[in-house]
């Protein structure tokens, strides 16, 4: 999924992530850690589920036999 990811509530870059922290954390390690607040926006139209962030699509919950609490058990980024 595509995210737009501002910085002080400015635009600063568009980046294909599985989720807006990992889309933040891609911004924040090229930049070395040197920035403000920082926020991540899903693109319109980038609304395909990828791999579930909480589950790593898995469909599993924390215990056995569980289903994640995210994705109830699909394996997809995109809660129902």
């Amino acid at each position: 999924m595509n995210y737009e990811v501002f910085i002080d509530g400015d635009f600063y870059d568009e980046v294909e992530a599985p989720s807006s922290a990992d889309a933040c954390r891609q911004v924040f390690d090229r930049l070395d850690g040197h920035v403000g607040e920082m926020q991540a926006e899903l693109v319109e139209g980038s609304d395909e589920p990828g791999i579930c962030p909480a589950c790593s699509g898995s469909g599993e919950g924390q215990n056995e036999g569980s289903r994640c609490h995210y994705c109830k058990g699909r394996g997809e980024g995109s809660p129902l």
